[in-house]
């Protein structure tokens, strides 16, 4: 959650060149005022599974529901995004219209 990814371009100079996780999603979320209920993962096994674990530490933060519906999405590039797509779609209540 607090990993710094980029890492710094040297020890020397100033880190300002972060991105934490934890404080994107917390910010998203409005520190836990409005968790998430609904959660797609999308990529493939090894991102899910990197991204079932950052879940896990979004519940512990309060910024994703503990009863929050996840869906894995996987398979190859086209299905994934024809099925991000369909998700999001739903999400927003379109039927198969543009998010």
């Amino acid at each position: 959650m607090t990993a710094r990814w980029p890492r710094p371009p040297s020890p020397r100079r100033p880190d300002t060149c972060e991105i934490l996780a934890g404080a994107e999603i917390a910010g998203l979320a409005r520190h836990g005022a409005e968790p998430f209920a609904d959660v797609a993962l999308v990529g493939r096994r090894l991102y899910v599974a990197v991204m079932h674990a950052l879940v896990r530490g979004f519940v512990e933060m309060g910024c994703v529901r503990r009863d929050a519906r996840v869906r894995v999405i996987t398979g190859s590039i086209g299905r994934m995004r024809q099925d991000l797509r369909a998700w999001l779609c739903e999400a927003s209540g379109l039927a198969g219209g543009r998010p």
